[in-house]
């Protein structure tokens, strides 16, 4: 993935800021996913699974403010994440 991902950027600069943005992003979002999978032998595969959905929260806020990429209403997006961690909070414990 790595090299075809590099094969289609060369003709881009493929040292822009913008990679180095998504480069931080796919970090961020790959050590929630090595917590995830570490994390399934403590609480199970029912509740890792729901709370791994919860990573919309990371993607929707990353792209908002390390992307800065528009956000049709701030408010709605803020009290959408507020209900995911809601959620997570409330799934963690049935647990």
């Amino acid at each position: 993935m790595l090299l075809s991902s590099l094969a289609i950027s060369l003709k881009q600069d493929p040292f822009s800021k913008y990679t180095f943005r998504n480069i931080i992003a796919g970090l961020v979002w790959s050590t929630g996913n090595l917590g995830l999978l570490l994390a399934i032998p403590l609480i199970g595969v029912a509740v890792s699974f729901s709370m791994s959905q919860t990573g919309i929260v990371i993607s929707t806020l990353g792209g908002i403010y390390l992307l800065k990429e528009k956000a049709s209403k701030t408010s709605f997006v803020i009290a959408g994440c507020l209900m995911i961690i809601a959620g997570g909070v409330l799934l963690g414990f049935t647990k």
